[in-house]
């Protein structure tokens, strides 16, 4: 797998728009024999992998809530891994807005943009194949030669 900024966005924005501060990741547990277990029962495994790759970055804030007894005898109460959105992941959702709100602005005004971009084109286009524009006479200019010289 590879990082995907789309599954990423919609993780951010699951949290950003959650009541609760902090959201389960991961839950974890010791079966009657040992053994260790997790799932990831709230999440895809594409959205896991991401929010892996968003705990290495420093986005989320964690916290361990044990459940203080043994998993064998309760085994309804497994270990949870919380995460919280800490200042970088609140900067990261912050930058994720005014992206989405660049390419929704060129979204609605497509024809002004590519009429801009084709003008432009062609007008450096035009540059290039005729050159610039001769420099312009003056009023000023015309009159001072026109006038008789002394």
């Amino acid at each position: 797998m590879k990082r995907d900024k789309a599954i990423q966005a919609r993780v951010l924005k699951r949290f950003e728009e959650s009541e609760n501060e902090w959201l389960r990741f991961r839950r974890q547990w010791l079966d009657e024999s040992g053994n260790h277990f997790e799932d990831t029962p709230d999440w895809t495994d594409a959205e896991a992998f991401q929010i892996r790759l968003m705990i290495d970055e420093g986005v989320f804030e964690l916290h361990l809530e044990q459940c203080g007894a043994s998993a064998y005898l309760f085994g309804d109460d497994p270990d949870e891994l919380l995460l919280r959105l800490n200042s970088s992941g609140h900067d990261r959702l912050e930058t994720l807005g005014l992206w989405r709100y660049a390419g929704t602005n060129v979204k609605r005004n497509w024809p002004t943009v590519l009429v801009g971009l084709l003008s432009a084109v062609l007008v450096s286009w035009a540059v290039h194949l005729f050159g610039p524009p001769e420099k312009s006479v003056t009023d000023s200019e015309l009159q001072a030669t026109m006038e008789p010289k002394k």
